[in-house]
């Protein structure tokens, strides 16, 4: 999955066609704007030609209710991370849960997973482990990466099921490849 159900509603609604617009939709960073933006804007650009339709974010930019971490000032700290990875850190050392954090910082679940994922990476063990399933679930989950590959979330799941979530698979991901590092 490249982007949520949020994003791709925004887009077929304000039918972005530009780089400038295209990051004003929900969940479309920098990094995804640099990966994915040329293919999804060509297609949007496709449809909107065919349908005679216009960028609406063009004229008029998307109201945020959440500002964009450049825009709230997230700074690198000396530990190479930043204020907004910090704030997760230190909930998560606190023993909240994904969903608790998500809810008291006022971001998205993805968004904090995103941070615990970088936490991870960077070796981040306190306070993180509450945040993990139990032992036997990651027992199953690091065979079914073993088994389909670590690239891609979808196979692992459907050899799974239902019962484990794509949150948990990116948890355990990161978790496992930061193991092997």
């Amino acid at each position: 999955m490249i982007f949520g159900d949020t994003a791709i509603q925004q887009m077929a609604h304000y039918f972005p066609q530009s780089d400038e617009t295209l990051i004003q939709i929900s969940g479309v960073g920098d990094t995804k704007l640099k990966e994915f933006g040329g293919l999804f804007l060509t297609t949007i650009r496709d449809y909107c030609r065919l349908h005679d339709l216009e960028d609406k974010l063009a004229q008029n930019p998307m109201p945020r209710t959440v500002r964009r971490r450049s825009e709230r000032g997230s700074t690198p700290n000396a530990n190479g991370g930043t204020q907004t990875l910090e704030e997760t850190r230190k909930l998560a050392r606190q023993g909240m849960s994904l969903s608790e954090i998500a809810e008291h910082r006022q971001l998205s679940k993805n968004t904090v997973i995103g941070h615990v994922e970088r936490l991870i990476r960077t070796g981040e063990r306190t306070g993180i482990a509450n945040l993990l399933p139990p032992q036997p679930r990651i027992d199953a989950i690091k065979s079914a990466f073993d088994l389909h590959g670590y690239n891609l979330l979808s196979p692992v799941r459907e050899f799974l099921g239902e019962e484990y979530t794509y949150d948990e698979l990116r948890l355990v991901r990161a978790y496992l490849n930061s193991n092997v590092e």
